[in-house]
């Protein structure tokens, strides 16, 4: 058996390819889905030979600003993506690309999302030439990472116009049934600054709250350091902020201007669960 379904408006064309029934579909996207994240669902039984291919292309329309007023397709977004529930590993494929598209302020050029699901790791990557607001520009804007056996892990990293690291940041989560565990497993760059991250930092999400240790960032004189009163139980989190410098923070929020204030902060917070 095989299906094949054709779809084309003013705004979108697509078509879907499978070798089995439609009415199986729900089934195939389940079973899917529990190879990507296996344990969260039950694995049902479908064709072991099954596959699947989409194609389609996406155009500005009355229709999209209707649902997304802010959102405008400069350029069409073409989509691809496959999967072959008989190989064991390349079982799924998937690309989302447009030159070019813009978000209220926000316009970015040459916007690539990619993934690919091989044996039992998923990896994924989001990349732009350059995103454009105002006067800002972020150079080479990009996210990657991959997802197995409950463990997420991404990069995030922004060049400068001279292509040299302007931003950067590394973290994973871990989402086991009962809590959720975050971590920087990389230092920080913040405006061409290395801020070095403490290698035992976490971060669980429990229950009731939040469990943080020893998550401290260090930077010529400057630090910033949070934990919580008791690792083993909910208790008050504690926050010490030493000598930081006030005009690099305030930069954060334009990339391309110099700081709009001085000073040097110094603080201890203290924050009840």
């Amino acid at each position: 058996d095989s299906s094949h379904v054709s779809l084309k408006t003013p705004f979108l064309a697509a078509r879907l390819y499978t070798n089995y029934e439609l009415s199986q579909l729900p089934g195939e996207f389940e079973h899917l889905w529990h190879r990507i994240y296996p344990g969260k669902t039950s694995e049902n039984n479908v064709g072991v030979n099954h596959w699947t291919s989409v194609d389609a292309s996406l155009t500005q329309h009355e229709v999209l600003t209707t649902f997304l007023p802010d959102f405008k397709l400069l350029q069409p977004l073409t989509v691809t993506g496959e999967s072959d529930l008989s190989k064991k590993d390349s079982f799924l494929f998937f690309r989302a690309a447009t030159p070019e598209f813009s978000y209220g302020k926000f316009r970015t050029e040459q916007f690539l999302i990619s993934a690919e699901s091989i044996d039992s790791t998923t990896k994924f990557r989001v990349n732009a030439n350059n995103i454009y607001s105002g006067t800002d520009t972020l150079m080479k804007p990009s996210i990657s990472g991959q997802f197995k056996n409950e463990l997420l892990s991404f990069s995030a990293r922004v060049d400068d116009q001279d292509g040299k690291e302007y931003y950067s940041a590394g973290a994973s989560v871990r989402l086991p049934k009962d809590s959720i565990v975050f971590r920087l497993i990389d230092d920080l760059t913040v405006n061409h600054n290395k801020w070095i991250v403490t290698v035992d930092n976490r971060v669980v999400r429990i229950k009731d709250g939040f469990i943080v240790n020893n998550l401290s960032l260090v930077n010529k004189g400057q630090s910033i350091s949070i934990a919580s009163a008791d690792m083993a139980a909910l208790s008050p989190i504690n926050i010490r902020i030493d000598s930081i410098d006030i005009g690099n923070m305030l930069a954060l929020a334009s990339f391309n201007d110099t700081a709009t204030a001085a000073g040097i902060l110094h603080a201890d917070i203290s924050i009840q669960q």
